[in-house]
């Protein structure tokens, strides 16, 4: 369930630290902790732009952005098969996805918003652009036009991703009872 209601480190606790570290789950973002989303959304030191440049509402549309990428991930879930022996189980489990990763993953949210409303944000901020390039150098001018961009282009992946018609996948789930818990040491796919 912790996964259905997109709270990912939840989910963390019912897995065995291999499967975790495998990243069987890395579609999903941390809201506590939206350095990954900045990552996937190519915001970092080494591509000019420091997150620690970013406003706060700027912020707060990566934040909105993750919270509906992490509500939209699964659906739903359907049991097919249970099968326990002794400290081992197995589950054939259907699970609905919202969104499919495959898609997102390759996904440049600045086509999501249409080259005339990105001009008219450019053209909007340019002469502060070229001051604070001018004064304070291209990172801090890249601040402002992060800042301009990416809440429009979060909104607008958000609203992309409610429109999304959902897909299904079968897994096979192996459990292990360890410490009286139950853990999952494998997911594979159908």
């Amino acid at each position: 369930d912790s996964l259905v209601d997109g709270h990912p480190a939840e989910a963390k606790k019912f897995c065995a630290e291999e499967i975790w570290e495998a990243g069987l789950f890395d579609e999903f973002f941390d809201p506590e902790d939206p350095e990954s989303a900045y990552e996937y959304m190519g915001i970092s030191e080494e591509n000019g732009i420091s997150p620690e440049l970013l406003n706060e509402e700027t912020k707060d549309s990566v934040i909105r952005f993750i919270e509906t990428y992490n509500d939209a991930m699964f659906q739903e879930y359907e049991l097919k098969d249970l099968s326990v022996d002794g400290d081992t189980a197995k589950a054939d489990v259907n699970v609905t996805y919202g969104i499919d990763p495959e898609k997102m993953s390759g996904m440049d949210p600045s086509e999501l918003v249409s080259e005339e409303e990105q001009d008219a944000i450019f053209e909007e901020h340019s002469e502060e652009i070229e001051s604070v390039m001018a004064s304070d150098g291209e990172e801090a001018a890249m601040a402002i036009l992060y800042n301009a961009l990416l809440p429009v282009m979060m909104d607008a992946m958000g609203e992309y991703l409610k429109s999304v018609e959902p897909s299904t996948e079968d897994w096979n789930i192996t459990l292990a009872k360890t410490d009286g818990e139950w853990k999952i040491t494998s997911i594979k796919s159908a």
